[in-house]
């Protein structure tokens, strides 16, 4: 186990976050209201009330059932949150940084995108944002943890939701989600069924950078349609044997397929008069389940709560392709194909207890193993001839994650500290037996937060964690996986975790009814993950992760929101970073900027839900460049529009227009030791959705809240 964190710097800002609390010695006054958005009851996402916080290191945000979260999956709800990104490709950003874990109910799924995208926003209860994590939350995610919190509660009677929507080129949506509750029982569940269609173009150059290696500069023009269909259905059995405790089943089956196709040339600059026409087909399918059983007992104190919780999630996929080439009198057909299994099991406790004069105790602890299983093969010709790899190669290892942890929340000097610690390790194991444990270990991750309210209007809130990147087993495994003829992955068995230390300051304030968040962080990040790219002699772009050196981070993010007018309120967020990497003892590269902003415009009109009611959002969203050592990506920029029309009482309709401007482009530029490697990709346009939504049961009133351990301590209580 390593105790390797700088105690002096940790001991400086502990310091530093108490001493503003000693004017306010004899002070003894509740954290402002105002400094909490207002609850709006036209947003599909709020702001938590106040006696919904259960903890000063997240915010909190409440997901309505309002006809556009019924008819929007999780990905879509998360781009409504402040200080949340969701990029093109549905990579997620926190303060406009990467490195973000994201958790269903406190356990990360077994494949995030995709299961995101399955997850409906009739199914979420709310969702914590945390910047700087306490320890209750798995230290993994450089970035910070968003976890998604599902519906547990319902209110009697039969309710729900039907859904059904039609998007371009051909795509569909179907879902029905009732729920059911009477006396001690309550059954909710859901069944969907979802189809995309997508156009988009790709170029890409490879110039090799030594005059004397017999690599190919090539360039290559591709354009590409593809299909993607999936079916979810998810279920869930809650029993109270008596109003203190609950107990709940769910299960979620879910399954997938999808179809791609594209036709590309390829120039070789040495004989531009011959291009190679190339083809490519691919198929790929999933299936899986996730599974949990749930107790959770409230004690004779209030807010003391215990919970306890198995899982097991299993995951399966297989890929195929084909890429036919055609070159003059020669031509040729390579295959790669990859199969994917993935079962993990946990275990999860957690005791909070109410303890004198408003103070709270957390412990809990948790234990997993998850094993991963890849078999690939590939055969045939690549493009540019020749095929040295080898035929078949397995990845093949398990990881055991154990954690134990503790937060302790009290109220001193006029503000609230939540203090923790969590021992967490991984225990690699790899039937590869030259591969050996790979970076198993155990660590300790400490972390402080203090919030005070500093005036009526405006609370601090200074933080300090450390936090882990862990490499997955595919990360550090040899074999290589061909993404396509000429792009492949191979792992790296050196690859050692990141380790994240994160500092942040953080204001916000109610002035004139907008409210404002300021948010300023320092991240200083070792052994950082970076991409590596190499251009074999057969035209194989191969990356690879290494520890390219630490990177320095020292950033703001400011949100911005209220009324403009009756009706009309916008929402602005925005991030700027100064990132410095330094490889190894080389002199640093860069420094470098990055900057992203949103600006989001509602307007209103009517009761949301009501008959008549219209809903409005416009957004703009501009990324700026971004620099991470050994890549660059451009800028660009998008704007979405979205209508909702209530046409009853119960049926409403909702139209969605993204990428309005498109299509867009997005660049990037990867530098290694003997390649340099640009890459364009185009959206196919606008993407167009039409939704209709049909409610079930009473109308007007919300799904009951869920119960859960008590409020915030604050001074005086």
């Amino acid at each position: 186990m390593r105790w390797d964190l700088d105690f002096p710097r940790f001991m400086l800002f502990a310091g530093a976050t108490c001493a503003p609390a000693l004017p306010a010695l004899a002070q003894d006054q509740a954290p402002p209201a105002a400094a909490v958005a207002d609850r709006n009851d036209q947003e599909i996402v709020v702001v938590a009330d106040p006696a919904q916080r259960t903890s000063i290191d997240r915010d909190t945000y409440m997901v309505r059932d309002t006809a556009e979260a019924r008819t929007s999956n999780a990905i879509e709800i998360l781009s409504r949150i402040p200080a949340v990104t969701v990029q093109p490709d549905g990579d997620i950003r926190l303060l406009g940084t990467t490195g973000v874990t994201v958790l269903i109910d406190g356990r990360p799924p077994p494949d995030g995108v995709n299961v995101l995208r399955d997850l409906r926003g009739a199914q979420i209860e709310k969702i914590e944002v945390v910047t700087n994590p306490g320890a209750q939350f798995s230290a993994s995610g450089t970035g910070g943890v968003i976890n998604i919190v599902t519906r547990r509660t319902y209110r009697g009677g039969l309710r729900g939701s039907v859904n059904a929507a039609v998007t371009r080129y051909g795509g569909f949506e179907i879902g029905l989600s009732p729920t059911w509750t009477r006396g001690d029982w309550s059954l909710s569940g859901g069944l969907g069924w979802y189809r995309s269609e997508s156009v988009g173009d790709q170029t890409h150059a490879r110039r090799g950078l030594d005059p004397a290696s017999a690599l190919l500069d090539t360039d290559e023009d591709e354009h590409r349609r593809s299909r993607f269909d999936s079916r979810y259905g998810y279920g869930q059995i809650g029993y109270h044997p008596d109003p203190k405790r609950t107990i709940t089943l769910q299960g979620s089956p879910f399954g997938g397929n999808g179809h791609s196709s594209g036709r590309s040339e390829i120039v070789r600059l040495a004989d531009p008069d011959a291009p190679l026409d190339q083809r490519s087909v691919g198929d790929f399918s999933y299936h899986g389940y996730s599974g949990s059983l749930e107790y959770r007992e409230e004690g004779r104190r209030q807010g003391e709560l215990l919970t306890t919780s198995l899982q097991q999630v299993r995951y399966t996929s297989d890929s195929r392709s084909e890429i036919a080439t055609d070159f003059g009198a020669d031509s040729g057909l390579f295959r790669f194909d990859s199969g994917n299994s993935y079962l993990s099991r946990g275990f999860k406790v957690d005791y909070v207890r109410p303890l004198h004069g408003r103070q709270r105790l957390l412990i809990g602890g948790l234990a997993s193993d998850t094993r991963v299983v890849n078999l690939l093969s590939q055969s045939g010709d690549l493009p540019l001839g020749g095929n040295p790899f080898p035929p078949m190669s397995r990845i093949d290892g398990s990881v055991v994650e154990t954690a134990a942890y503790a937060n302790y929340q009290f109220p001193l000097l006029g503000g609230t500290i939540l203090a923790g610690v969590r021992i967490e390790g991984r225990n690699y194991d790899f039937a590869d037996a030259s591969l050996g444990e790979g970076p198993s270990d155990a660590h300790a991750f400490p972390s402080v937060h203090l919030e005070r309210p500093v005036a009526p209007w405006l609370t601090a809130d200074l933080s300090y964690s450390r936090r882990i990147r862990w490499p997955g087993i595919s990360d550090l495994s040899p074999a290589l996986r061909f993404s396509d003829a000429t792009t492949a992955q191979v792992g790296n068995p050196a690859l050692r975790p990141e380790m994240t230390d994160s500092y942040e300051a953080k204001a916000q304030a109610r002035v004139a009814r907008q409210t404002i968040s300021l948010t300023a962080f320092s991240r200083r990040t070792g052994d950082l993950f970076s991409a590596f790219n190499s251009l074999d002699d057969n035209g194989v772009l191969v990356t690879r992760r290494i520890n390219l050196g630490t990177r320095l981070d020292r950033g703001v993010s400011l949100a911005v929101q209220g009324p403009i007018a009756s009706g009309l309120s916008y929402s602005l967020n925005a991030n700027l970073a100064d990132r410095r990497t330094r490889q190894g003892l080389e002199a640093p590269i860069g420094p470098s900027a990055a900057y992203d902003a949103t600006l989001q415009v509602d307007y209103r009109d009517g009761t949301d839900g009501r008959r008549g009611a219209d809903h409005v959002t416009l957004t703009a969203s501009h990324s700026g460049p971004t620099d991470y050592g050994l890549t660059r990506y451009s800028d660009y920029s998008l704007f979405n529009l979205s209508w909702s029309h209530a046409w009853t009482d119960r049926v409403s309709a909702v139209l969605s227009v993204n990428d309005i401007l498109g299509p867009t482009a997005f660049r990037s530029v990867s530098t290694s030791a003997n390649v340099v490697s640009r890459d364009t990709s185009r959206s196919g346009g606008p993407g167009v959705k039409l939704a209709l939504t049909y409610s079930l049961g009473p109308l007007g009133q919300p799904p009951a809240p869920q119960g859960g351990p008590p409020p915030i301590p604050g001074p005086g209580g």
